[in-house]
């Protein structure tokens, strides 16, 4: 990256590459930045020269905290949000404790405490803290910076098949997201990275470990999400010729409440029934379209006639399909009530806001010894981040003179404007943000002061 080239992430974060301030007659050199790290190489060939300046963690997400206090070397700056309740500057991390007060640690012990609050407030140094920065006690003044809480960034959730809800998932934390469409579908971030797709509190697909900040990824159903994508995915195996007919008919209802308009879709043989019509086929009869907040629409199959005609021998396979008719406005879950040989099973559907009805709800598998059963297979979800931007403001370094020479740069700082200018004391600006995504970078490269 060039000197002072900015960088904004999916928080609304900015990073800052350093870089130079340098008198015209190149006397006086000030880095803004990092000190270099030890970069030694050895062997033949071209040694490539050690980096001089890093980059520099800005925030200005309203997320962070502002750290100062810290004897000479200690981690003084901006801290970068991460799991919530958590900040972190190098090896050091600040916890919040949700019970009252607040750590600083450096991996190994305290090195300063907040009796109460956070987690803003001041900090006391610990007798291990004092010996690690071979200092007297000393006080770290910990505060939020502008916009505090911050922005949370939403996520979208893309489903491969079947009907869990995908869709817009809205932060309430930083590690937990509520489907818009449906209260009861969430997904969580664990701390040690794992994250699961839930439907009311029970997995229903799940993210191997991977960054605890971050809850993008590949997420693989679990047994119990399974049965939210119905699939036939393998025909059965044709059983014996047999001159008695095993099959009964078979009833299907769905039924919905408090919600307008249920349109439903059933497929038997190729052939389908519901909204817009057909409503009969060669073996299925449906009641018709049911309009209203709350209702059922039913649908009688004819197995033991598709048996006579040679059409099915030892099982059959049903599609079910169902979705809110999206004019009338109706969301959240339905029921499908199975009946077949006088025994009913209850099914709790899905469905989403499609016309005509298209969401596979339930691939039931009908078998000539009477087993009744949902055929379902495995489905995965694809989560990503939503771009949170980056507050209105501006990127700015402070340089002072002293007797109309270069003397001081200090920065870089993000404000929501640019400070006015006084004696020997001159805001650079480096970039602005305004508030909409745009970020432009007004200066790049080493900047040369009179």
């Amino acid at each position: 990256m060039n000197q002072f080239e900015v960088s904004h992430d999916e928080n609304g974060d900015l990073t800052v590459q350093g870089g130079w301030v340098v008198s015209m007659d190149g006397a006086t050199r000030i880095r803004i930045g990092p000190a270099p790290a030890a970069d030694i190489q050895t062997g033949p060939g071209k040694l490539k020269a050690t980096a001089s300046v890093g980059d520099i963690y800005l925030g200005g997400s309203g997320r962070n905290l502002l750290v100062s206090g810290f004897p000479t070397g200690g981690p003084n700056g901006t801290w970068k949000h991460g799991y919530p309740g958590k900040w972190s500057a190098d090896e050091f991390v600040l916890v919040d404790d949700p019970s009252g007060g607040a750590a600083i640690n450096d991996g190994t012990d305290d090195v300063a405490t907040l009796a109460s609050g956070g987690p803003a407030g001041s900090y006391a140094s610990t007798p291990y803290g004092e010996t690690l920065f071979s200092s007297s006690p000393f006080t770290v003044t910990v505060s939020t910076e502008s916009g505090w809480p911050g922005t949370l960034p939403d996520i979208d959730v893309t489903i491969s098949s079947g009907f869990a809800r995908g869709g817009k998932y809205t932060a309430s934390t930083a590690a937990n997201w509520v489907a818009d469409d449906d209260s009861d579908w969430t997904l969580a971030l664990a701390e040690d990275g794992t994250a699961e797709l839930r439907d009311d509190g029970v997995a229903m697909a799940t993210r191997e470990a991977a960054t605890n900040t971050d809850p993008s990824g590949t997420y693989l159903s679990t047994e119990a999400g399974e049965a939210l994508n119905p699939e036939f995915a393998d025909a059965a195996e044709p059983a014996d010729d047999t001159l008695v007919n095993p099959f009964k008919t078979l009833t299907i209802v769905y039924e919905w409440t408090g919600t307008p308009d249920l349109d439903s879709t059933t497929e038997f043989l190729g052939e389908t029934v519901g909204y817009p019509g057909p409503y009969s086929a060669t073996y299925m009869e449906h009641t018709g379209d049911v309009t209203g907040s709350g209702g059922t629409e039913t649908v009688t199959i004819d197995l033991p006639q598709a048996w006579e005609d040679g059409l099915i021998t030892d099982a059959a396979n049903i599609l079910c399909m169902a979705d809110w008719y999206p004019p009338a406005g109706g969301s959240g879950p339905a029921e499908i009530h199975v009946t077949y040989d006088g025994v009913t099973t209850d099914y709790t559907i899905g469905p989403n806001s499609i016309t005509p009805a298209a969401t596979p709800q339930l691939a039931l598998r009908i078998l000539a010894d009477g087993t009744v059963g949902p055929v379902t297979g495995p489905w995965s979800a694809g989560v990503s981040r939503r771009r949170v931007p980056v507050p209105p403001g501006v990127v700015y370094i402070t340089v002072t003179e002293s007797g109309g020479a270069l003397d001081d740069a200090t920065g870089p700082f993000f404000e929501p404007s640019l400070p006015a200018n006084a004696t020997d004391t001159y805001h650079r600006l480096i970039a602005e943000s305004d508030g909409n995504g745009n970020v432009i970078q007004h200066h790049l490269g080493p900047i040369q002061w009179r």
